[in-house]
């Protein structure tokens, strides 16, 4: 390798760099792609010149006619045959249907269909129909968001009502639909689809559920468990429970339920899976099952479960009272409750529910708003920091809510006395019954709706459940004890693996902080009952509260308290996302509708007395008159005595229940979570995911599982694809915005340059430098967007709105290109310009004349940003710019006419126009929405987590060095300076070309530049840097990579010596022999009289891309068949790349990296794989040829350079990097434009 890069400096030295400026540094990035006057179009427009596939003269090939039989169309594109030697690229193929900011190049995507059969497959993929997120099935087209079959004559209609903001304009839609018509061979008039007799597959777009068929004969009615209640009541009244038992369960899906209206007799129509059939039977072809964590249930043999005695605990109960007693309360619960409750308890659970979870806001928004040592004094160091979260409420008040609910749901069954639990036992205190009964009363007699009153009863019911002194040893002896033990069970008999157990522990120690906090309030202010911290905000819906601020933890978290704590859950982000959520994060039927919350808010009287209470201590008292059901299931409890003093000393005087108690002679119900954290930390220590990926032997394909653990084989080429198709469509979605002056505009944009001053705080569009041609191309951009507002059926909302699918695409673009992604959830803490309220930095920089997003919000609780750094590529650098730097201005003042505050739109990248899901930025699950728009060839849902996975994956297997970048000892630098790499990195020799604001060091962020970089090559869009090769030239892939260069170095060189040096310098005579070269091309014709493929040139730069500028060792033989036809295939595709450079007759720097053009970029990819497929036939027709082709490369004599005649080279001033060795090769002269 030494030697091959000694020759490739010696033939192509670079010019040196330009020394930096002094402080303050500004880095410059050069968006110009102006090597020369060559455009993409013209370098798109030209032709690949390969020779036809019987090569100059083979006849064993069928050769291409010139009758009109060379333009029918081919069974499944139908893209048109072209005349002899010519292969259409696919930048430049015809555009069939125009959908605006995409469009299908396809003018068929199925074969005809056969009569009184299912439809033909679709042949090929189209934009239009993805932009839907439709896709073509058997059965017709289905819908993914609606989830149904869309019948052919329902097609226009569903389109226009239910998908106009994919085509804003009625007249784009219409053409839209006829394209789908005719491309997919169907027409408005064809019947509705037959019923299967039974499904064996999934229809993409649809999922099936699993129901009962009603056990009356006659009734066809499919319905789930509990839909089958209310269709008997409905329908059934006369039949007797008894009589009404459904056991014939089965898979089905109700295609047309979303399609059509009540009255429909299809929209009811049920089509069933075969008998047997499930979601594990399903074929990997065409699954859409989100992959997620598998959750590994622990079995019951586990010997942390026999430890904790939950194992012999849960088996002496019966199976009814494992999996209803704790159930969570929903609605859908309470439509049709458990065997042990009734409607109006299970309404009462709900209601309380969602009083819990303002009554936790409200002790997380005091502690919040007052001094740290509040915490400090009660927790002694252990963690507690208030929720940042919404979502988090809902995951911290379920452990709670849980137990509440199994006491009440124990009470009613004694109360009632017609059911017996067997030798179930809840193990309460008679404080706690009481509270309870009293609690279960107001509920289930009364009917109270006051949110007030049942507030002030669950208060007083959870401070003893805290407040509880236990004497017995027993491993399970309190109703916390029982609830978590039932709560993590997965079925009848497993349980949740360890780390969900500890998750639950640590959500259950910050909720017994949180009512100790609650009860010292009340007691400090020598009340008897609860009241709001801050009674406004108590009312108020979650979603529109101020969330409570974060405190600092301290540092030291070890001793005896140790530290149990869990990472609070972001909507959307790593363990709770739209369609990749883990089981902490959500379950299921819990309903959390605003509308919910807006009917607790109608009563919440605090004031009212409880009649049957009145005078009673609801701080932690208790009512000692207990029926008799109740009397003997009362467990022993001291009652602590209540101080009404400072909140502090109440806290010092409490925090034996939530410190160990060892010496107090007793336990309390949080020592014994603890204890449980304790002996289920070494085995959650010990779990891993249950997920992982293959790499296919070839190296070509990952292999993703899915949740039910099928595999599912995606390429990298395909991944390279659909990222090239992300950049495409956001730059022409970020132009057609601007559709008269859009490419004028980008034009302009990329012919300047950007510079960034590194010290500035203000965003780069902002600094003055730039200002000064920025603000000009912003006032036609925002000319262009009012003269569109005022157009019909194009107000400025439709306008503004356009921006979602912009951001969409930019979406997927970033996380498929950035490396290993961010967080789904971070998105929206990335900024462009900084926030002057708060002083948070920027996230957009240009480091080392390369675009960068960095350091977002950290997922961490006690940190605010992490450390990292992705590198946007040339081609998605120059339209992200041009679009945060003009367009989004120009948005922006056009939304300032529709609202008033547009600060947010001003900073942020990924922002809503207007609020959604009372936010405006981005979410997770927008995100994983994005992605999944734009990788709809994916057969799995794609999310960001996912991709994370995958993308670490592929790193790891493809660039092993990127594990060990970090892994160095002290430098030379550090020891001679005798200190440490960490001392030195942070104050001695601070390089400027990173921001100070990143906090990160010079060698850091080239390893985040190497990542992002290495993910670019492997998509083919972007060729590392020099400081990236150095960090990833342990890598078998960027081997061959790098000899890929120096083949490119020797194919440029080959050109100029073989085809165009006896041209001289005249631009008409070298843009005719490239034309001429390319139509011949001799670099792979098949020669039958001298039995050769190819000529020199072929072998030489074949020669260097196997073995480097060194040449095969002695003695080194060819393969028995001769090279493989990819070698070859990306040598002639090289040799063409270099021709094309000279196509205007002066030299266009055509390397991958310096293009900032997707679709030339795609150009040349598709170019590479029609090469690769025409010498694979060329191999399989001639293979005596080919071992002589491969004989010779090994033979071949590389000549040396000086022996070139002399002639005079045009070469622009921009490729002067690329050219300006030849000054060393050729004795004339090197004329620069």
């Amino acid at each position: 390798m030494a030697a091959n890069r000694s020759r490739t400096v010696m033939a192509y030295v670079l010019v040196p760099p330009i020394p930096y400026g002094l402080y303050p540094k500004k880095a410059i990035l050069d968006s110009s792609d102006a090597s020369s006057d060559m455009t993409t179009e013209d370098l798109r427009a030209d032709q690949d010149f390969l020779p036809d596939e019987s090569g100059d003269s083979s006849s064993e090939f069928e050769p291409a006619s010139d009758s009109a039989s060379d333009h029918q169309e081919r069974p499944g594109n139908s893209l048109p045959v072209q005349p002899k030697g010519y292969a259409m690229p696919k930048g430049s193929l015809p555009i069939v249907c125009d959908g605006g900011s995409r469009q299908c190049h396809y003018r068929f995507h199925a074969d005809v269909h056969v009569a009184n059969a299912s439809l033909s497959p679709a042949t090929s993929h189209c934009n239009l129909l993805a932009d839907l997120n439709m896709v073509f099935t058997p059965f017709g087209f289905a819908c993914r968001t609606h989830q149904c079959l869309v019948l052919s004559e329902f097609l226009a209609d569903h389109i226009h009502r239910r998908h106009h903001s994919a085509f804003r304009q009625k007249k784009l839609r219409s053409t839209v639909i006829a394209h789908l018509f005719d491309s997919h061979r169907l027409t408005a008039s064809m019947p509705p689809p037959e019923p299967p007799a039974g499904l064996t597959q999934l229809i993409p777009g649809i999922t099936p559920c699993e129901a009962y068929h009603c056990p009356i004969t006659g009734c066809n009615a499919w319905h789930t468990k509990q839909g089958l209640r209310h269709h008997k009541r409905e329908k059934h009244t006369d039949v007797r429970s008894c009589d009404f038992k459904a056991t014939h369960k089965q898979f089905i899906i109700r295609p047309f339920y979303n399609l059509l209206s009540g009255i429909d007799p299809l929209r009811m129509q049920v089509w069933t899976f075969a008998p047997g059939w499930s979601l594990l039977t399903t074929s990997s072809a065409i699954t859409t099952a989100a992959v997620k964590p598998a959750r590994r249930a622990a079995p019951p043999q586990a010997q942390f479960l026999i430890d904790l005695g939950w194992a012999p605990f849960v088996t002496q109960l019966r199976e009814d009272v494992r999996q209803e007693m704790t159930k969570f309360p929903t609605p859908a619960l309470a439509i049709n409750p458990p065997a042990f409750s009734n409607p109006a308890l299970e309404e009462g659970l709900v209601r309380l529910s969602r009083l819990y979870k303002r009554y936790l806001f409200d002790a997380n928004d005091f502690v919040g708003s007052k001094n740290d040592q509040l915490v400090y004094v009660l927790t002694q160091g252990a963690h507690f920091t208030p929720l940042k979260h919404l979502a988090s409420y809902s995951r911290y008040s379920r452990p709670i809510v849980r137990c509440v609910s199994m006491i009440l749901r124990f009470v009613h069954v004694h109360r009632k006395g017609k059911q017996n639990l067997g030798l179930f036992d809840i193990f309460a205190s008679e404080g706690q019954l009481a509270a309870a009964l009293a609690l279960y009363q107001r509920i289930v007699k009364v009917h109270d709706k006051n949110g007030g009153t049942l507030t002030k009863l669950l208060h007083n019911l959870l401070v003893l459940l805290v407040r509880h002194e236990i004497k017995s040893v027993d491993k399970i002896a309190c109703p916390t004890d029982v609830s978590l033990c039932l709560g993590s069970m997965v079925d009848e008999s497993t349980f949740d693996p360890a780390n969900y157990i500890t998750g639950s522990c640590a959500v259950l120690q910050h909720n017994f902080f949180a009512i100790l906090f609650q009860y010292s309030r009340i007691s400090a202010s020598n009340t008897s009952a609860f009241s709001p911290h801050d009674m406004d905000n108590f009312v108020k819906p979650l979603s529109h509260r101020s969330l409570p601020g974060s405190l600092p933890v301290p540092q030291d978290i070890s001793g005896e308290d140790g530290a149990m704590g869990v990472d609070e859950v972001d909507e959307g982000g790593e363990n709770s996302e739209a369609g990749d959520t883990e089981d902490e994060g959500m379950v299921d039927g819990e309903e959390e509708e605003e509308e919910s919350w807006e009917n607790d808010e109608e009563n919440m009287d605090f004031s009212a007395e409880v009649p049957e209470l009145d005078g009673q201590n609801l701080n932690g008292g208790y009512t000692p008159s207990l029926p008799p059901s109740l009397q003997e299931k009362a467990a022993a409890q001291s009652d602590g005595n209540l101080a009404f003093d400072s909140i502090l000393k109440i806290l010092l005087e409490n925090k034996r229940f939530v410190q160990p108690t060892a010496n107090f002679g007793y336990t309390t119900p949080y020592t014994r979570i603890k204890s449980v954290w304790f002996r289920v930390f070494p085995d959650a220590h010990g779990e891993r995911r249950d997920t992982g990926f293959t790499i296919d032997p070839d190296g070509q394909a990952i292999n993703i599982p899915d949740a039910q653990g099928i595999f599912h084989r995606v390429s990298f080429s395909e991944f390279g694809s659909l990222a090239r198709d992300a950049i495409t469509s956001f730059t022409s979605a970020v132009q057609s915005l601007l559709p008269s002056a859009g490419e004028s505009l980008y034009r302009d944009f990329t012919s300047n340059a950007l510079t960034d001053d590194l010290n500035c705080r203000e965003s780069i569009f902002q600094q003055p430098s730039n200002r000064a041609w920025l603000d000009p191309m912003v006032g036609r951009a925002v000319d262009e967007l009012q003269q569109q507002s005022l157009k019909k059926f194009c107000s400025p909302s439709k306008l503004i709105d356009e921006e979602k699918h912009i951001l969409s695409a930019f979406a997927a673009a970033f996380f498929l290109t950035s490396g290993v992604p961010p967080r789904p959830s971070q998105a929206k803490s990335l900024r462009y310009d900084w926030d002057a309220k708060t002083g948070s930095s920027r996230n957009l920089f240009i480091v080392l004349g390369m675009v960068v997003l960095a350091n977002p919000a950290a997922k961490q609780q006690r940190k605010n940003t992490q450390e990292c750094l992705w590198v946007l590529p040339r081609s998605l650098a120059a339209p992200t710019m041009f679009f945060l730097g003009v367009v989004r201005p120009a948005l922006v003042r056009l939304l300032s006419q529709l609202k008033g505050d547009v600060s947010e739109h001003l900073m942020h990248i990924f922002v809503h126009p207007f609020p959604v899901r009372n936010s405006l930025l981005w979410s997770g699950s927008d995100v994983n929405a994005a992605l999944q728009k734009h990788t709809p060839t994916i057969t799995v849902k794609f999310t960001g987590t996912l991709l994370r996975n995958a993308t670490t994956a592929m790193l790891r297997k493809f660039f092993p060095s990127l594990t060990s970048v970090n892994q160095l000892h002290d430098s030379l630098l550090d020891q001679q300076a005798q200190h440490r790499r960490s001392t030195g990195d942070t104050h001695y020799g601070r390089d400027l070309d990173i921001p100070r604001s990143l906090a990160m060091t010079i060698d850091r962020a080239r390893g985040y530049i190497a990542t992002s970089q290495a993910i670019h090559a492997l998509y083919g869009l972007g060729i590392p840097d020099e400081s990236s090769q150095i960090i990833l030239s342990s890598s078998h892939f960027f081997a061959s990579r790098q000899l890929e260069e120096a083949a490119f170095m020797e194919a440029r060189f080959q050109v100029l010596s073989v085809y165009l040096v006896r041209w001289g310098g005249d631009k008409m005579l070298l843009a005719q022999a490239v034309q001429n070269t390319l139509t011949g091309a001799p670099y792979i014709a098949v020669n039958d009289v001298q039995g050769v493929i190819g000529d020199m040139v072929l072998r030489r730069v074949l020669n260097v891309l196997l073995f480097g500028a060194a040449g095969p060792a002695a003695g080194t033989p060819p393969p028995p068949s001769g090279y493989t036809p990819e070698d070859v295939g990306v040598a002639v595709t090289l040799i063409i790349r270099a021709l094309k450079e000279w196509l205007q007759g002066q030299h266009c720097d055509l390397t991958t990296g310096s293009l900032i053009d997707i679709k030339a970029i795609q150009h040349l990819k598709t170019c590479e794989i029609k090469v690769v497929d025409y010498v694979r036939k060329v191999k399989e027709r001639h293979p005596a040829m080919w071992v002589q082709l491969s004989k010779d490369t090994i033979d071949i004599r590389i000549p040396k350079p000086a022996c070139l005649p002399d002639f005079t080279l045009v070469v622009p001033l921009t490729s002067l990097n690329a050219f300006s060795s030849l000054r060393y090769h050729f004795s004339s002269s090197l004329t620069l434009e």
